[in-house]
């Protein structure tokens, strides 16, 4: 095994953090898109959409939040010019609907590949590996 300084073990160091960095960032951004397009699906979200506008309004993103990286799902934005005020009590109900958690579902089902995926992005960016 070949010894290495501490200044090229220091660099390696911050060279591995940057890597990481950059691979969880890939997969929060998979999974999030992931998830928008799980939720889009008529068969997932169990709703009628009649104009669609629900539907456009999903977005997955990346985003930092509260200094962690993180997938985000959100719904109720813009779509078509004004927001869909009623994404909320959809996903949530209300005390005459019943909740869809269109969304929600959508985030327990991408949990177990979530973990995986970053499992092996993990282990390829402490490794040097160029592919996770």
């Amino acid at each position: 095994m070949k010894q290495i300084t501490l200044k090229e073990f220091q660099e390696s160091l911050k060279q591995s953090r940057s890597k990481l960095l950059e691979r969880i960032e890939k997969q929060l951004k998979i999974s999030s898109l992931r998830m928008e397009g799980r939720s889009k699906q008529l068969r997932f979200s169990r709703f009628e959409n009649r104009t669609g506008r629900l539907r456009q309004s999903i977005a997955g993103n990346f985003g930092v939040i509260d200094g962690r990286p993180a997938a985000i799902l959100q719904a109720g934005g813009q779509a078509r010019g004004a927001d869909v005020f009623y994404a909320k009590y959809i996903e949530f109900g209300t005390r005459y609907i019943r909740p869809r958690l269109f969304l929600g579902r959508s985030v327990e089902a991408e949990k177990e590949d979530l973990s995986k995926d970053l499992q092996k992005a993990i282990t390829a960016a402490l490794m040097g590996k160029r592919d996770g």
